[in-house]
């Protein structure tokens, strides 16, 4: 980890990567992503009625990850590439999409 304090907040797009010096544009590295929508089938896979796209993660490491031959990828300085994308469109928090950079074993 860097010495700075880590936050995150997500955008789809920028016009390019020359921002302001107030906006760090973290690029992401090519990879494969599994991602999982969080809504109530995927919450069944849990035991639960409805679940949040991070409670998806654990699920996709120790059980679809193996199955799959797939690991995490990590980066140079040890750190998880895992993306929440919220969807609010329906009104109803705790929907999204859970990402997770992975590679073939």
């Amino acid at each position: 980890m860097g010495k700075a304090p880590h936050g995150m907040i997500f955008a789809r797009e920028v016009e390019n990567e020359n921002q302001t010096e107030n906006i760090l544009v973290y690029k992401m590295p090519k990879s494969l992503y599994l991602r999982i929508y969080s809504d109530e089938n995927a919450a069944k896979l849990i035991g639960k009625e409805s679940c949040e796209p991070w409670e998806m993660f654990s699920y996709m490491w120790n059980s679809v990850m193996p199955k799959h031959r797939l690991k995490m990828v990590v980066t140079e300085n040890n750190e998880q590439i895992q993306l929440e994308i919220f969807d609010s469109a329906d009104g109803k928090h705790g929907k999204g999409w859970a990402y997770s950079a992975v590679e073939r074993k």
